[in-house]
């Protein structure tokens, strides 16, 4: 018999610690003639959620459906082009960031009888981020001297969003098989690059039983929609050191990105698509008889190999598109999400023995 179950939450929280206000409060030096900034509002997040969940065919199979949607007022710098009092920024309340999306899953034992057993579980899921509400004009963060590569705080799109000028046009003037500083075009306003989170995702794990004393289980993760900053090679080309740079046998395309990196103008052709699939983990169980558990001194034994991040599939040319997860990278003041500094996820192998005595 199936089952079906409903269910709605509203709800909000506030956090104003009076240590944060202190800290963020900054009076301006003495003499300056300018008033202290006013008191800051308390973050405060509203959040509606709602799902539905089903069962079926004798609790065998079991799927859930979420829907959420969510506003955070948050504590923010402003630009240090506006006036703060001294060289710290200004903190002050107004910034919005909204969340939407779904969440699904589907479960399910699929066969389950004496020599062999299958399970599988897939879940989907999907957000759109966005800021909502700025106090000022955006915050542009740029990446070593450039100015017009970095994120920006922008109404209307994801926080954190990468920006850069674009590379217009080139052509090979003087038909030397290089693209020089002077055969690239640009625009001259910064343009949307893309997120460095990820937008949507799934993950597939399936387990099977063979017999009495084996089982196999993987995971597949997969995530899509983000874009990853390649600092490493925009860096290299910087320097002139790629082969981008030095070799006529390269696209002209990938020399007209070099050449703007190169000449300090833009990175924009080093934001590149993220998006991967991963072997996440691979596991493989024994069962020892009871016999030789029982020649130890326990009453059963298991013997566990596993691997964790095993391939990786992806159309990022860096060493791996999960390198934007790890947070900011140090390559300047303030930093951003790149892949600088950063080495890729280890390929771990375990081997465990469970012994119950």
């Amino acid at each position: 018999m199936g089952q079906i179950a409903v269910r709605a939450a509203y709800g909000s929280s506030a956090a104003a610690p009076a240590r944060l206000i202190e800290m963020f409060t900054i009076v301006p030096p003495i003499g300056q003639g300018s008033a202290p900034p006013p008191p800051l509002k308390a973050e405060q997040t509203r959040a509606f959620e709602a799902s539905v969940e089903a069962t079926g065919l004798a609790a065998r199979v079991r799927a859930q459906l979420s829907v959420y949607d969510s506003r955070s007022q948050a504590i923010e710098p402003l630009p240090p082009s506006i006036p703060s009092g001294g060289p710290s920024p200004l903190y002050v309340s107004g910034a919005v960031i909204g969340n939407r999306g779904i969440v699904a899953s589907v479960m399910g034992s699929l066969v389950d009888r004496s020599a062999f057993g299958w399970d599988l579980r897939l879940s989907l899921w999907g957000n759109r981020n966005r800021l909502l509400e700025w106090p000022g004009p955006p915050t542009f963060f740029s990446v070593s001297g450039l100015s017009s590569t970095g994120q920006m705080a922008a109404v209307g799109y994801p926080t954190g969003g990468y920006w850069a000028r674009p590379v217009t046009g080139f052509s090979d003037v003087n038909g030397d098989g290089i693209i020089a500083f002077n055969e690239v075009t640009y625009g001259q306003a910064s343009q949307w690059m893309g997120t460095p989170y990820p937008t949507q995702g799934a993950a597939l794990s399936t387990s099977w039983r063979l017999g009495k004393r084996i089982r196999v289980s993987t995971l597949f993760d997969y995530r899509a929609g983000q874009t990853l900053y390649n600092r490493i090679a925009d860096f290299r080309c910087e320097a002139s050191l790629c082969r981008e740079r030095n070799d006529p046998a390269t696209p002209l395309a990938a020399q007209a990105t070099a050449t703007a990196a190169a000449a300090g103008i833009t990175s924009s052709g080093y934001y590149e698509d993220a998006d991967y699939l991963k072997l996440r983990e691979v596991a493989l169980a024994f069962d020892v008889p009871d016999h030789v558990a029982a020649a130890v001194g326990a009453q059963n034994a298991t013997i566990v190999l596993g691997g964790r991040n095993l391939a990786t599939w992806t159309k990022y040319s860096g060493a791996d598109p999960e390198a934007g997860s790890y947070g900011a990278s140090l390559i300047g003041a303030p930093t951003i999400i790149a892949d600088f500094e950063t080495v890729p996820t280890a390929r771990v192998w375990t081997l465990r023995v469970r012994l119950a005595y």
